[in-house]
């Protein structure tokens, strides 16, 4: 989907939806036609610490089913989560995450670039369609009009146009910047040859 819209996850002045369109979505899509009507309890693994997360995964109104948060309960913070996979686990566990997720550490990004690159030249692909794709579709907001879709002018530029060349602005798939910018997978390959990002 990415490389067909030619964007990036998290665009600029936008949020990521990746979790809730990917992850919650088909999992509630999938209780309901399994047990329609019948109400559940839903268990969230936002660690104690985040907290503020928890209003994104607030019950709609007339929601059923009931959400329990069994990491916050326990104080459970990343720190134990992980100490707990290193003493119960045989190989090492990272957290799930789509190959080019936009939060990845530099730690993450090195290890990818190392040890799979399928995954890597994955990322570069997404991340060269939406280099490509962002002033063509730029242009075609200019070149229409700088139309909006809000009723009253102040709405979104239409399916198809953007209303700024984002990879201009500074966009990239990674969101973690270095030396204060955001940075290229091209550039994140060489910080890593030369050595600037820890295994």
């Amino acid at each position: 989907m990415l490389e067909r819209n030619g964007n990036v996850p998290v665009m600029a002045g936008g949020k990521h939806t990746c979790s809730a369109k990917f992850k919650a979505a088909p999992q509630k899509a999938w209780v309901e036609a399994e047990f329609p009507g019948e109400p559940m309890i839903w268990s969230i693994g936002i660690e104690a610490g985040e907290t503020h997360r928890r209003t994104r995964f607030t019950p709609a109104e007339g929601d059923a089913h009931s959400y329990r948060y069994p990491l916050v309960e326990l104080g459970l913070d990343r720190a134990a989560c992980v100490r707990i996979l290193v003493a119960l686990w045989p190989a090492p566990v990272r957290k799930s995450s789509c190959v080019f997720c936009p939060f990845q550490s530099p730690a993450e990004l090195a290890d990818t670039y190392r040890n799979d690159p399928e995954a890597w030249d994955l990322m570069k692909q997404v991340e060269g369609r939406f280099r490509d794709t962002s002033p063509k579709k730029f242009q075609a907001w200019i070149d229409a009009g700088c139309p909006r879709t809000g009723k009253d002018g102040t709405g979104r530029a239409p399916n198809g146009m953007w209303s700024r060349d984002s990879w201009a602005n500074g966009v990239r798939l990674i969101t973690k910047r270095h030396d204060g910018r955001p940075r290229s997978l091209e550039e994140w390959e060489a910080l890593i040859e030369a050595g600037h990002i820890p295994a």
